[in-house]
């Protein structure tokens, strides 16, 4: 991802905490995890990119997404 990029993608799952949100909506900055909430209608300006993300800490403290067990940029 290329630097300054913000993105906004919808996917089906979302596990963070110990907990599995369906149908969510992750708002990226430079890679970092801003915002996830839930949806149930569309909303502009967004990606679908569907399936399954695990939200986790990195060692400063962010928040990265990850899809398939690697990085997800």
């Amino acid at each position: 991802m290329e630097k300054g990029r913000r993105r906004h993608i919808a996917v089906h799952e979302v596990i963070f905490n110990g907990q599995t949100l369906n149908m969510c909506i992750l708002d990226i900055d430079d890679g970092i995890i801003t915002g996830y909430h839930q949806f149930n209608a569309e909303e502009p300006m967004v990606e679908w990119v569907g399936g399954v993300m695990e939200l986790r800490y990195d060692e400063c403290g962010n928040i990265i997404a990850y899809r398939n067990g690697a990085r997800f940029i």
